[in-house]
């Protein structure tokens, strides 16, 4: 308990597995709960909360703009149980900042990437992944874009957060790149660049 910050990261990630089972959205939610309530009752008064590009929903890709804007968010975008907890979260944030004067940083994070990252139901591992086995990277919609966040930059935007909290208290975040890149251009750069011995994966 001998600390001033809380610095929340951990969830239940992955869109699709929450739809087949959504008890993990529940535990989501939960799991800020008992965050907020340890930082009540200890009186730690800042928190930093990862929240997601997901709550954008469908406007996660606008042709007018392609610009994710922290105002943007309703309810009615909401296309996940997923987002639909980090929408939760952030409301509880809201709601604990009003009546327990608990001060917080939202930070919205893209499709983040990056060594080390091996986990094989994102779509970068897994087309490298592939690559390395001459397996076909399978892409469902050719003009799928995603604003994709490399895990230093990311790192750099939470400390950033936590060196400057105070001056930037009670404000949402987007820790992103600023451009969208179709999943067809990243399934063609990781084929490029792919060390593999026959080189035989099809897009």
């Amino acid at each position: 308990k001998d600390f001033d910050m809380i610095i929340s990261l951990a969830c239940n990630a992955r869109v699709y597995d929450l739809v087949v089972n959504p008890d993990l959205a529940l535990e989501n939610f939960v799991m800020t709960f008992n965050v907020l309530e340890f930082a009540r009752k200890n009186n730690i008064k800042k928190i930093i909360y990862s929240s997601s590009r997901e709550i954008y929903g469908g406007m996660s890709i606008d042709n007018r703009s392609r610009k994710f804007i922290e105002s943007k968010v309703e309810i009615k975008d909401i296309e996940s149980s997923y987002a639909a907890t980090k929408m939760g979260a952030e409301a509880l944030l809201y709601a604990y900042k009003k009546c327990y004067n608990i001060d917080f940083i939202i930070l919205r994070f893209s499709n983040v990437y990056g060594a080390l990252n091996d986990i094989q139901t994102r779509v970068i591992p897994q087309f490298i992944k592939n690559c390395k086995e001459d397996k076909d990277l399978i892409i469902y919609d050719k003009n799928k874009e995603f604003d994709f966040t490399y895990i230093s930059d990311t790192i750099s935007g939470l400390l950033l957060s936590i060196e400057n909290f105070d001056g930037v208290k009670n404000n949402t975040f987007n820790i992103a790149s600023g451009k969208s890149t179709s999943l067809y251009a990243i399934a063609r750069l990781i084929k490029k660049y792919a060390h593999t011995r026959r080189n035989k994966s099809r897009i």
